[in-house]
């Protein structure tokens, strides 16, 4: 089943996700001057992809022998703790 954060068919939607934790890194959207539908900002948008990223590199970090794998997905996606 496909869920929309808005009434729309913008591919910048957000699909709803039932993981709770994807429901707390995503950004939260200003709907003016469009009430009817979300909108997200492109800063808003790189945010949530660096939540996204820093939240699987600390998973990751659960595990022993994992330091270079954490590495290069950070510097590959640009992103610093």
């Amino acid at each position: 089943m496909n869920y929309h954060v808005s009434n729309t068919n913008n591919p910048i939607d957000f699909p709803k996700s039932k993981n709770s934790r994807i429901q707390e890194l995503m950004p939260k959207p200003w709907t003016f001057p469009y009430p009817d539908r979300e909108l997200y900002t492109k800063e808003q948008l790189e945010k949530f992809a660096e939540l996204i990223v820093k939240e699987c590199i600390k998973e990751m970090g659960r595990y022993e022998f994992i330091d270079v794998a954490m590495r290069e997905v950070k510097e590959h996606f640009g992103v610093e703790e």
